[in-house]
């Protein structure tokens, strides 16, 4: 009988997965009812987190908040004629649910999704102080093209996450103008706006997701990390170089890391240019547009803030450093001088 069921249990392996036989106490039926009644009679308790019929091990598995609660649990099995062989309890954490980068979020801070009606979904750059616009105690940075005129002031408004939650962050205060550079060419130094903002703010701080996504690995995580929700920002880099390692968190595709592969590189989009970009092949997407890029410090946990993306260019992604950034907005301040949870 073995023999004919791995025969039959063969022609659904993989490269990467092949089929294992174990023998089980209990049928499927069994553990099925058993699970029913578990839900029925034991999941309503406080201390009860999660039931699983768990094929793996043959058994109702129940997640509890102490293991010192199980002996009770039992005589409720026992009770029931339920074969203690066939329970298994594991001490576990109470479920929560995941906040995402698409969410609101409070208070607002870098990496989270934003909306301009006119213009759509972008990512917030970054928290920053300035005593140029004094009104406020806390400006946002994105990108100058996910306001309503493309380097031009126009006063966009903003929500986070979007317009339709109602949940109205600020107005854009500054974007500087374009310069003739070359040509029949304008140009800017950065591609970024300023929303002068209207709600409470982390100031350097950036939003953490689960896992990050090296490069030619797709997307990463865009579920903020529970218990470590933020990354704090205690340094800047002027001007990254050439092969240094950067990531970027934005509400498209998550915490992405890449390699730069140019620098002083001249975008172009139809006769507007954005001098001194850089380009990296992190992965990115649409709804990106403004997303912080950093280096991560694993020692400290926290980050170098090292520009905001803005585009793509070919495969690859493209950034304004933010040595550029302060070309245009000289005023800005986004660090501390040492992340707050060192000792």
């Amino acid at each position: 009988m073995t023999e004919e069921l791995q025969r039959i249990l063969a022609r659904y392996d993989r490269r990467d997965r092949s089929t294992v036989i174990r023998e089980g106490h209990y049928t499927y039926l069994e553990l099925a009812s058993w699970r029913d009644w578990t839900e029925d009679h034991i999941l309503g308790k406080s201390e009860v987190v999660y039931v699983d019929m768990n094929e793996g091990t043959n058994r109702v598995e129940i997640g509890i908040l102490d293991l010192a609660l199980e002996a009770q649990l039992r005589e409720e099995f026992e009770a029931a004629a339920i074969p203690s062989g066939s329970v298994a309890f594991v001490e576990s954490e109470p479920g929560e649910f995941l906040l995402t980068l698409r969410h609101n979020v409070n208070p607002e801070k870098g990496g989270l999704q934003i909306d301009n009606p006119e213009e759509g979904w972008c990512t917030l750059g970054f928290i920053a102080q300035s005593d140029e616009y004094e009104e406020f105690d806390y400006v946002a940075v994105t990108n100058t093209h996910c306001t309503n005129l493309f380097g031009l002031p126009d006063s966009a408004s903003f929500y986070q996450p979007d317009s339709a939650s109602n949940t109205y962050i600020g107005d854009e205060i500054d974007d500087v103008h374009w310069h003739q550079c070359s040509g029949d060419y304008i140009c800017r130094h950065s591609d970024t706006a300023i929303i002068g903002l209207e709600v409470e703010a982390a100031w350097a701080h950036i939003a953490r997701t689960l896992k990050i996504a090296r490069p030619g690995k797709g997307n990463g995580s865009i579920n903020i990390d529970p218990t470590t929700p933020t990354m704090q920002v205690f340094d800047t880099i002027y001007y990254p170089i050439q092969g240094d390692s950067l990531d970027k968190i934005g509400r498209s595709t998550g915490w992405t890391r890449g390699v730069v592969t140019n620098t002083d590189y001249l975008w172009k989009w139809h006769q507007r240019a954005v001098k001194n970009a850089m380009k990296i092949n992190f992965t990115c997407g649409k709804g990106d547009s403004g997303s912080p890029v950093f280096s991560f410090d694993y020692g400290m946990q926290a980050v170098r803030l090292a520009g905001i993306m803005f585009g793509t260019s070919g495969s690859q992604c493209v950034f304004s450093p933010w040595g550029k950034i302060l070309v245009d907005y000289p005023s800005l301040e986004v660090h501390t001088d040492e992340p707050e949870f060192l000792p």
